[in-house]
């Protein structure tokens, strides 16, 4: 009303958004043609949602404090929705202190600073892998969050599990531990010291065998006699568990000599060369 009253016009090119902008007129909860927008609903159709918007963006710079519900429109609708511009909300503005100033309402603006954060302290118990954390820091906490499991306000338990979590390598455990004595204490009691080195030696317990080959016996009474009770060729294999036997492969050649005696063939597919 403002802008209608001044004769402001808020549109360099008015006829622009008049030949483009098209909308649907909700009457008595039934649904009419589209209308294309006409000079008389300039106002209603663009200038009111495009202010609208302006207040949101003035909020979120702090120049304004608005009140809003969700947008609904009872006039002009948008297909398939309940409002026609997201901004339909808007039911209020206040200016704040800022605003003023910036509009030129006031003369002066006093900035009001907020008191420094008091700085993380950490307390590290001498007989238990848990963290005690004093103080507010946000950044500090998502650190921790990397680290160890909370387990109450403050409190922080260090364990293989949370250590390790989302790590796939040695290297990522260094970085991890790195960034606990960076940001947490460099020279941690000796409790902690040995979990960092037993952490790094449980990297890769299970090593593979390249110089040996896995075979599964048949179900054959003969075969698992041979192989239970032959000395020679006990000598080649090692029990796995089961059916299944190691062999080296070096010796995968002698092992298949030793079974030919005995009337049992292996073929190409089954011998590493």
């Amino acid at each position: 009303n403002f802008c209608i009253v001044r004769q402001i016009n808020l549109l360099e090119k008015e006829m622009s958004v008049l030949e483009y902008q098209e909308v649907e007129k909700n009457s008595y909860g039934t649904w009419n043609r589209s209308n294309y927008v006409n000079s008389r609903r300039l106002s209603e159709v663009v200038n009111q949602p495009m202010l609208r918007a302006f207040f949101f963006l003035a909020a979120s710079l702090g120049l304004v404090v608005i009140g809003y519900n969700l947008p609904v429109n009872p006039v002009l609708q948008r297909p398939k929705h309940e409002y026609l511009s997201r901004f339909d909300g808007l039911n209020s503005i206040r200016i704040t202190e800022l605003g003023a100033y910036v509009t030129g309402k006031t003369k002066k603006y006093t900035v009001t600073l907020q008191s420094p954060q008091a700085e993380a302290v950490f307390k590290l118990d001498t007989t238990r892998l848990l963290l005690t954390m004093e103080g507010n820091d946000p950044i500090v906490e998502l650190t921790l969050d990397k680290l160890l499991e909370p387990v109450g306000s403050g409190r922080y338990m260090m364990s293989f599990a949370s250590l390790f979590k989302e790590c796939s390598s040695k290297k990522d455990i260094q970085q991890k531990i790195s960034l606990f004595r960076k940001t947490i204490c460099n020279n941690p009691p000796k409790i902690w010291q040995e979990f960092f080195t037993k952490a790094l030696k449980r990297v890769n317990p299970l090593r593979p065998e390249p110089e040996l080959k896995i075979f599964t016996l048949q179900h054959d009474e003969e075969l698992l006699r041979l192989f239970t009770s032959d000395p020679d060729i006990r000598s080649l294999i090692v029990k796995v568990e089961g059916l299944r036997i190691a062999v080296k492969l070096s010796d995968i050649a002698k092992l298949s000599k030793k079974l030919k005696k005995h009337g049992y063939l292996l073929t190409g597919k089954s011998l590493i060369t």
